[in-house]
């Protein structure tokens, strides 16, 4: 899988179900993290596509440090990671019967 000449091979699927994963934990176990990593995970994902802070991929790795922060705020997987832990955060609470 690649979009954009950069590849997501089997160890990047890896390290992203493995992240996915501990947020279902964190969101779960300790709910007030959880709730509070996912909505600043999303502020940054909002942030950063309200002020266009990627605006290209970076030229070099070393030198864009905000365009690799709008890159990674841009990808689905944040989103992804930071509604998960809110919604683990939220169904942990709610009393059963």
């Amino acid at each position: 899988m690649t979009v954009g000449g950069v590849g997501s091979g089997p160890l990047a699927m890896i390290a992203i179900s493995a992240l996915a994963g501990l947020s279902v934990f964190v969101g779960w176990r300790w709910s007030i993290v959880g709730l509070t990593a996912g909505i600043l995970i999303l502020a940054f994902v909002l942030f950063a596509g309200i002020t266009g802070i990627s605006s290209g991929p970076p030229t070099s790795p070393w030198l864009d440090v905000l365009g690799i922060l709008g890159q990674g705020a841009a990808s689905d997987y944040t989103s992804i990671v930071g509604v998960v832990l809110v919604c683990s955060s939220i169904v942990r609470p709610i009393p059963r019967g």
